[in-house]
């Protein structure tokens, strides 16, 4: 672990010095480097789906989720995707915590009185698997990034 936190803290670092750059384009830069590091993310998350879950339903999780990537410098450095969902009609929004876990909470016949919950056919860990899978690549490549913009701005100061 030793290795992330030294790229946590040079992150943090970087972050500090490209807030004093006073175009801040090297910060747009970064920050794009980011977001194409991480978005693919978002679609295996989408693609694994279908493996975790009845069909049926992935099709309409997949419709209603929403991944966000964020990214944080200052206070515990990194990037963080989150997934909500919206409510559609009188459908409040889905347990995406409950679905990671592996249960699937649907209503008998649609009797929305009277719910049950499915594990058969539900696999856990529909969104953190493929980014467990994907960190190291992303990581790296934000490494590389940072290299990259520190490298530059390096040369500018």
């Amino acid at each position: 672990m030793a290795g992330v936190n030294e790229a946590a803290l040079a992150f943090k670092i970087l972050g500090e010095r490209l807030r004093r750059d006073a175009a801040g384009d090297l910060k747009r830069e970064l920050d794009k480097a980011i977001n194409a590091a991480a978005r693919p993310i978002t679609s295996e998350v989408r693609l694994a789906l279908p493996g975790h879950m009845p069909s049926r339903y992935a099709a309409v999780l997949d419709e209603d989720l929403r991944l966000t990537i964020t990214k944080a410098v200052v206070r515990d450095p990194g990037v963080r995707i989150t997934a909500t969902t919206r409510g559609v009609g009188g459908v409040k929004r889905r347990r995406i915590r409950r679905l990671e876990a592996g249960v699937l909470a649907h209503p008998l016949f649609g009797n929305r009185r009277h719910w049950f919950n499915q594990t058969d056919g539900v696999q856990e860990g529909f969104f953190s698997g493929p980014i467990s899978d994907a960190q190291p690549q992303v990581r790296q490549a934000i490494v590389d990034a940072m290299a990259d913009i520190a490298d530059k701005a390096t040369r500018k100061a």
